[in-house]
């Protein structure tokens, strides 16, 4: 089903029926053809440039690896007296253009970045458009899930395409991983204004964890199978810790952090200001 002047993708290829298609809409083009080709021709000579290079990967999934200053970017932005910088979009744009081309490098498969990039948007532009100061900003008029996706809101979708994952998980692991990362991180979507919302949306986060906990521990069993521990009768420890929950708590923590130097600095300032100040006021006495 076409919508007009809309460009569509094929969200997750290589489907083995037609359900497991998942259409979503590109930004609306703004230049000729030429220029559109010209512009995948650039991106496929950049990929193949970076396909032969040797590239670290970081834990088990690449995605979220990539995705990782986007993940710092809601913690950020969801801590209390966050103050939003003027160029916050920009920056914004920018890291997603980065997540691509990291994913991209280290060989993810296209379809997958493009469903990444839609949560990712969504994510985003939820913990932002929940915040007072988001008003100023007319984010709603130019968010990041238009300006990628040409869509106002992906509340809805993105628990369709998550229910098309699902159905799958061994083949879309990464992107599960990613989703889940962004739900455990407070993205709610539309369960935000439903009566049960809140209790509906657990119940999916614990589904989704009890699927990648199956996923990656059939992933891991070969690796532990014939692991035994070098100290008789210490405690073993787990064999295997999911990379999302090390990124997630990570990425808590650094927001933490931020936090608190963020309130140290600004009663440090305050402190400054006052010694100026009565400094400023005893010369001006003086002065009189």
């Amino acid at each position: 089903m076409a919508m007009a002047n809309t460009e569509h993708t094929v969200f997750l290829g290589h489907r083995e029926t037609d359900d497991e298609e998942i259409i979503v809409p590109l930004p609306k083009a703004k230049t000729n053809t030429s220029a559109r080709y010209q512009q995948l021709d650039d991106r496929m000579i950049y990929a193949a440039r970076l396909r032969d290079e040797k590239v670290l990967h970081i834990g088990i999934n690449p995605l979220l690896a990539a995705a990782s200053p986007l993940f710092q970017a809601i913690v950020e932005v969801a801590a209390e007296g966050y103050a939003a910088p003027a160029g916050l979009k920009d920056e914004l744009v920018k890291r997603i253009k980065d997540f691509e081309f990291m994913a991209l490098s280290q060989g993810c498969d296209n379809t997958e970045i493009i469903a990444s990039r839609y949560v990712l948007c969504t994510a985003l532009d939820e913990a932002i458009t929940t915040k007072p100061w988001s008003a100023r900003l007319d984010w709603t008029k130019n968010s990041l899930l238009i300006i990628f996706h040409n869509e106002t809101s992906g509340g809805e979708k993105l628990f369709q395409l998550l229910d098309k994952l699902s159905r799958n998980p061994a083949r879309h692991i990464n992107v599960l991983e990613l989703v889940y990362v962004c739900l455990s991180l407070g993205y709610e979507g539309k369960y935000r204004v439903l009566q049960r919302g809140l209790s509906e949306l657990d119940a999916i986060r614990n589904s989704l964890y009890q699927q990648i906990r199956m996923i990656r521990g059939e992933q891991q069993k070969d690796l532990a199978i014939n692991w035994q521990s070098v100290t008789p009768g210490r405690q073993k420890l787990p064999l295997y810790v999911p990379v999302w929950l090390i990124v997630m708590m990570a990425l808590c923590c650094l927001g933490l952090v931020y936090a608190g130097f963020d309130y140290v600095l600004d009663q440090q300032t305050h402190v400054v200001t006052s010694l100026y100040q009565e400094a400023a006021q005893e010369q001006g006495n003086n002065a009189q």
